[in-house]
This record gives C-alpha cells, sequence and structure tokens, in this order.
C-alpha cells in the first residue's frame, strides 16, 4: 500500500487560499517519486474548484464529512452521492472535532461509512478521542463496519485527542504497533493512519515505524510547513 499523505484543511482557509495551495499540491506531487499517495480536504464550498485543479492529477480530494442520511430534508447536510457527483474520492468520517461538537458516535460513523461505500467514496474513519484503549476501540470499529457488510479496505485514522492542534504528538514506534496489532487482529484488509500535529519533524519517524500514512491538519495549511512534509517524504522514497 502507498504511504497516504491526506491534508485536512478544515474551515482555517478562504477560497482563494484553498486553490492556492492545491496548485501546489499538485506541483509538490509531481516531485514525489510513486509510494506516495496524497489527499487534500477543503472546505465543501470550494470542493468544485479544486476538483478543477487536482483533474488529471496525483492528488485526490474529499470532503471532511458527509451525512448519515442518503437524501431528505436536512439543511446544510452533505450526501454521500453529493460528494460522489463531484468527484470526490473520500470522506472524513468521525474526526475527532465531529465527534466533540456534534455528538458523532461509532454507530453513526459506521452508517456513514457504509453510505461512502454505496457511492463509491472511500471514508477514512477517525477514532481515538475518548477514553477507551485505542487497540479495542479499532477493533470494535472494524467488528462493526463487517457485521453491517462493509467489505471494501478499512482506513482508520488514529487521532489521540491530547494531539490535535497541540503539538504533542505520539510516539512513533508506538502507534506502529498499535497498527500492526490491528491490522494482525482483523479480517480483511485494514490500514491505520496517525493524525495528530503532524509536521516535517515527525512525519519521517511515522513513515519509518510502519504506519500506513497521516492525516495532516496545521501543517497542511500553510505552504512552507506542507512543502517540508514534502522535502521530507522525497528523502525518503530516494533511498
Amino acid at each position: 500500500m502507498d504511504f497516504l499523505v491526506l491534508a485536512n484543511w478544515k474551515m482555517q482557509l478562504g477560497y482563494s487560499e484553498t486553490i492556492a495551495l492545491a496548485k501546489e499540491t499538485v506541483r509538490l506531487c509531481d516531485h514525489v517519486s510513486a509510494g506516495v499517495r496524497v489527499g487534500v480536504f477543503p472546505s465543501a464550498l470550494y470542493c468544485a474548484g479544486v476538483q478543477e485543479v487536482c483533474s488529471g492529477s496525483a492528488v485526490d480530494f474529499g470532503v471532511q464529512n458527509i451525512s448519515g442520511y442518503e437524501r431528505g430534508a436536512y439543511t446544510g447536510q452533505i450526501s454521500a452521492r453529493s460528494a460522489s457527483e463531484m468527484q470526490a474520492r473520500y470522506s472524513l468520517v468521525g474526526h475527532m472535532e465531529v465527534r466533540k461538537h456534534h455528538g458523532d458516535g461509532d454507530a453513526l460513523c459506521v452508517e456513514k461509512a457504509i453510505l461512502c461505500a454505496q457511492y463509491g467514496l472511500r471514508p477514512v474513519i477517525c477514532f481515538g478521542g475518548d477514553e477507551r484503549e485505542p487497540f479495542v476501540h479499532a477493533c470494535d470499529l472494524i467488528e462493526s463496519l463487517r457485521k453491517n457488510g462493509f467489505s471494501q479496505k478499512i482506513v482508520l485514522a488514529f487521532e489521540p485527542e491530547a494531539s490535535i492542534g497541540s503539538g504533542v504528538v505520539s510516539d512513533p514506534q508506538s502507534v506502529g504497533e498499535l497498527a500492526r496489532s490491528v491490522c494482525a487482529k482483523s479480517t480483511g484488509d485494514v490500514a491505520l493512519l496517525y493524525g495528530g500535529s503532524v509536521n516535517a519533524d515527525n512525519v519521517r519517524a511515522f513513515f519509518k515505524a510502519g504506519v500506513q500514512g497521516v492525516l495532516v491538519g496545521g501543517a497542511s495549511q500553510e505552504l512552507e510547513s506542507w512543502c517540508g512534509i514534502f522535502d521530507k517524504l522525497k528523502q525518503l522514497m530516494d533511498h
């Protein structure tokens, strides 16, 4: 599996900033060798512009959340169908901030993941923001997904609440061991990413620890720090 580098731009960038950063991301991907796959998650309002920029390039894009409903009178929500028709590849599901501010629990996250699969999206299912032991939480999610008929590859993103936007980073070796344990225990194809204060100073360590990818927040929202991550990945892939 390619090392996934996913950029969550949250609600931090305006339209012109988003399009400029998307263009730079396409350019940066031209200089990273095979083995790295990149996706960006802009504000939903800007997805059409990002889709136009990324079309035909090595950069995929996704939405930051979808509704748990397939369609209906749910003002302000984004359906999996709408995201698919916009040619999104991914959707985040259950990001720690969505769990915290909107109350999404595991049952709703599983429903959203299944909707994603029905419409050809790949859900990136986030976990780790509560008191449960991460290995147990991950295995519970996987079991629930499989029991509910989710048959495609499962992509999980481990997000310790203490690490989101704080500069406090989990130990890469511990996350690598978590990834290996979860994959060994699970039925079917599973990948585990890490999200939480990822930057150019630590992305190499997560790669070398065997984590299958990273979900990058703040460091992906400014060009200098975003370029730094690509520089480190290029050095890794060139050796």
